[in-house]
């Protein structure tokens, strides 16, 4: 009967885990905020970006291993050229083992390099990915022409993300 109950608990708990899924969207919004609070333009969540940098998660679980090197595929510039962007700017931001959206943009933000990346005036597109088999983070953002993007198309709400 003990040990019944230990298995309850234990199925209950890990049912809590897999239920705590990574949301682009919270992910988005939350970097957004970081933004829009200090005079920027929010980014733009876009699709292909998101396929990408969920791919470069996935390849860094397989790995075992953080790193912004793709041995399997044309990086991110490349990937985004081949699909047709014309983007003048480019970046990357990754990282491993934090637990929620909030704690991964905390340490990004406490960070030059990766604040840095995420307050690029010039930056204008997002994608971001997540494998949880280890908790690997990918956010990638492009920089395409500001003049050319139509911001009045776009739900801007500091609670949600802005979809393309």
């Amino acid at each position: 009967m003990q040990l019944s109950l230990i298995h309850t608990i234990l199925l209950v708990i890990l049912a809590s885990w897999t239920a705590q899924a990574f949301s682009v969207e919270r992910l988005v919004c939350l970097v957004n905020q970081e933004r829009v609070s200090r005079g920027l333009k929010p980014l733009i969540v876009n699709a292909d970006l998101n396929e990408d940098a969920q791919y470069h998660s996935q390849s860094q679980a397989n790995r075992r291993q953080m790193t912004h090197n793709r041995s399997d595929r044309p990086d991110m510039g490349d990937v985004a050229r081949s699909r047709g962007y014309n983007y003048r700017s480019r970046a990357e931001n990754v990282a491993v083992g934090d637990q929620t959206e909030e704690s991964v943009v905390y340490k990004w933000m406490h960070s030059d390099v990766h604040r840095r990346n995420i307050l690029t005036p010039s930056f204008t597109h997002t994608g971001a990915g997540f494998d949880p088999r280890g908790n690997y983070w990918t956010m990638e953002f492009l920089g395409m022409d500001q003049n050319r993007i139509d911001y009045t198309r776009y739900l801007i709400e500091l609670d949600g993300p802005i979809n393309a």
